[in-house]
């Protein structure tokens, strides 16, 4: 497991931008009354209550659905025409008043590189081994079971999958659901119920709390992914008792989440674990995000966290995630599923998965387990984490406010704004990118965002190439709350000093040697720059912009009569510059120059203001200039 990236905080942005998203909810929510009270006066109804009725909607739910959300309802529920892979075929629509339906336009599909599916190991494809199969089951079982599985019993695929899915995740057995929702909200009535207290982290999905709330037992909640708090909530439960009678609970149950799908954000499970543990409480972990997406063999938190899967007493988890299938599961000791598949409402009552998708799920977890002979699935788990990182790492770099941590393939991207919200997402689209935009009521008013979903079938020119575009973006419609926090700037004029040194080492001017390059590999990842930019920060290093085929990098800041090192490294090549130079405004003497310089080991010397430039080689250089 690699050390967890520290989680953005959303109030580092300021007050600025949080005013101003105030200010335009004021201003659509202004405009929105306006309307509506214009078309009372030209005698418009929309919403027609019979008289002596309640009305069945919340008149500001309405209002919200139609004068707010109603205006941004494009930049959702896209229709698409393909599989669901690295790209998409999106088809547009439109309508002449946004207080219309949309409508499908006719016109030519477009293209999208995918970055709102969660194919998170690209098993959503329609060739292969995996779907080569799900095809033969087709004919061999159909498509439809046509029962409960308590009435009619499970299929075959679907005992299989139960059986892998248990071993796969380290548990005694497994039953398997058809919906990842009902997982969920079906099952935790038949775990707890009267006299019983659940706690759940503030942030959980809404499967989860349609769950808890089905269950009729006292259900509180703590601060997310704090486990200062949950200790203090469940100390103050014990203490207090059941309300009225204060006796103590029947079972206390935490229920949490491996990757939460809004906030891109890996569980504190080590923490959580031990307060679970010290005050005897049952563990509930929904791994909808992280199974098959999170460590190193693709099995969820405790693969990342290094942690036996016995200690955690529930995994509920899906396959609609990283395995392209539908339907959930959960994995528990023998005795407590067997209870289960006689209680739980989304057994009893809902028809049993269809076979062709479990046979899909089936057939991705061999591949992921390494069952089916090759080592396909290992490749696509290292894919996926690479991608993420490297992402994630980009994006933040051009400061963009970014949440989550490291390896988690959701990374989701702060916009601040309802309006950019659905500026984000169109932009996007006229750009050939398919993204996922989210506001309120899913996430707090304050913190719409967009949620990229990394995938192990996009390749690091697809991401390179979406970088770009959305860096432009970024620019277009002020995204960029942290940029100078990662990535700072410098005064043109050291930039300008600086290129012209290293254009004229590049060129070899009179009086100038080759450069001194070093066939070392070159240690800090390269990351974009706009053309328009002048320099940029990364870690210690200053970088600037010259030729499009080289990354430069400046150490130490630019400051007069100050000494300081450049790295040019050269992609096409796969070498590293390494060089040093005396940088002063005012005059300076070759000698100064050379003193400077002297503790590199592989060094080129000048005075800026001379143009002069000698090299000497300590270590063994190429022979090959950039």
């Amino acid at each position: 497991m690699e050390d967890k990236e520290d989680v953005e905080n959303v109030e580092d942005v300021g007050y600025l931008p949080i005013l101003f998203l105030y200010i335009a909810y004021a201003f659509v929510i202004f405009n929105g009354k306006l309307a509506e009270f214009i078309g009372k006066l030209k005698g418009e109804r929309y919403l027609h209550t019979p008289e002596g009725y309640a009305p069945l909607f919340v008149e500001f739910e309405y209002f919200y659905q139609r004068r707010m959300y109603g205006r941004i309802k494009d930049a959702w529920d896209r229709p698409i025409n393909s599989i669901a892979g690295a790209w998409i075929d999106v088809m547009p629509r439109a309508s002449k008043h946004y207080s219309q339906r949309l409508e499908l336009t006719g016109g030519k599909t477009i293209k999208c590189l995918n970055l709102g599916s969660y194919n998170y190991l690209g098993f959503a494809q329609n060739e292969g081994p995996v779907a080569d199969k799900v095809i033969d089951s087709i004919y061999r079982y159909g498509v439809y079971t046509g029962s409960t599985g308590a009435e009619v019993g499970l299929s075959a695929p679907q005992r299989d999958l139960e059986n892998l899915t248990a071993r796969f995740v380290g548990k005694e057995d497994s039953m398997v659901f058809e919906m990842g929702f009902a997982t969920n909200s079906g099952t935790l009535p038949a775990l707890i119920g009267k006299g019983g207290l659940i706690i759940s982290d503030s942030l959980n999905h809404a499967s989860l709390a349609t769950g808890c709330k089905n269950t009729g037992c006292k259900v509180k909640v703590f601060r997310h992914n704090d486990s200062k708090h949950l200790e203090e909530v469940i100390r103050e439960s014990i203490i207090q008792g059941q309300p009225r009678t204060h006796r103590p609970w029947t079972m206390i149950l935490i229920i949490i989440e491996g990757i939460y799908s809004m906030e891109g954000e890996v569980a504190n499970l080590p923490e959580i674990l031990a307060i679970k543990k010290k005050y005897k409480c049952y563990l509930y972990i929904d791994e909808a995000h992280s199974i098959g997406a999170l460590g190193k063999t693709g099995r969820g938190i405790v693969d990342y966290y290094g942690i036996d899967p016995k200690e955690i007493d529930i995994l509920m988890g899906t396959y609609t995630k990283s395995f392209g299938a539908i339907g959930g599961y959960i994995a528990a000791d023998k005795s407590l599923i067997d209870h289960l598949r006689q209680s739980s409402f989304s057994q009893v009552y809902a028809n049993s998965m269809s076979p062709v998708c479990a046979v899909q799920a089936l057939e991705a977890l061999r591949v992921i387990m390494g069952e089916d002979g090759t080592d396909t699935g290992a490749k696509k788990l290292k894919q996926l984490h690479d991608n993420s990182n490297y992402f994630r790492e980009k994006i933040r770099e051009m400061g963009f406010v970014i949440l989550g941590n490291k390896d988690s393939p959701v990374i989701p991207l702060m916009l601040f704004n309802p309006a950019k919200l659905s500026a984000f997402s169109r932009l996007c689209l006229e750009k050939h990118i398919a993204v996922v935009v989210v506001g309120y009521p899913a996430t707090p008013l304050t913190e719409p965002r967009t949620r990229f979903c990394i995938s192990a079938s996009h390749t690091i020119e697809d991401l390179d190439w979406a970088l770009r575009q959305i860096d432009e973006i970024g620019d277009l419609i002020t995204l960029k709350f942290h940029k100078g926090k990662y990535l700072k700037t410098v005064d043109d004029k050291d930039f300008e000093d600086a290129s012209k040194f290293i254009l004229n080492c590049n060129n070899l001017p009179i009086g100038c040697s080759k450069p001194n390059v070093s066939k070392s590999p070159y240690s800090p990842s390269p990351h974009l720059c706009k053309s328009n930019s002048t320099s940029y920060l990364k870690s210690t290093y200053r970088q600037y912009l010259i030729p499009d085929h080289y990354k430069t990098f400046i150490q130490n800041p630019a400051s007069p009569n100050q000494s300081f090192s450049f790295f040019v490294f050269d992609p096409n090549e796969a070498v590293t510059l390494s060089s040093s130079f005396y940088y002063s405004h005012s005059s300076s003497s070759s000698s100064s120059s050379s003193s400077s310089s002297s503790s590199s080991s592989s060094s080129s010397n000048i005075n800026n203001n001379s143009g002069g430039c000698n090299s000497t080689n300590n270590n063994s250089p190429s022979t090959h200039s950039p």
